[in-house]
């Protein structure tokens, strides 16, 4: 199976997200590419998500995606939704191993506003990557950014 999708990036506005990420870097040595898209919404609690795809729209829809993007539409106010991308060919349901995915939580203000908390995880037999990108508010220019680097 490909490896999972590389540099998520993420625009959002007042309405929608949009997604968009590279190939994966080992397609599997096949052509027949696809990506899913699983959306989890969460409550503060970590055990309290439930999969959220049928109370959101996605543009052109979820599942079986030809190309790296994907607009996700109708967020609820006050909610977290986490997004995983995985890479997807031909032999991937014959894998025995577990599925690697590209990850970004979301979360909803009140008002309109987002404040956005971007994970973007790939995990690799070499390395495990990881960065977080917090954005307090659309409004505001203040960033934090943190990158960590683990060899295994």
């Amino acid at each position: 199976p490909p490896s999972p999708p590389r540099n998520l990036m993420f625009n959002m506005n007042d309405t929608c997200l949009m997604l968009e990420w590279l190939p994966p870097s080992d397609t599997g040595g096949r052509r027949d590419l696809t990506y899913n898209v699983q959306c989890k919404r969460c409550g503060p609690a970590t055990n309290q998500c439930q999969i959220c795809e049928e109370e959101l729209r996605f543009l052109p829809r979820p599942l079986g995606l030809t190309n790296a993007t994907v607009t996700i539409t109708d967020f609820s106010s006050h909610a977290n939704y986490t997004f995983e991308i995985e890479s997807l060919n031909g032999v991937s349901d014959m894998s025995s191993f577990p599925r690697q995915v590209a990850i970004i939580t979301v979360s909803t203000d009140q008002g309109g506003e987002y404040v956005e908390f971007a994970i973007f995880h790939t995990n690799a037999a070499s390395q495990i990557f990881s960065a977080a990108l917090t954005i307090t508010s659309l409004f505001l220019s203040c960033c934090s950014v943190e990158i960590s680097i683990n060899r295994n």
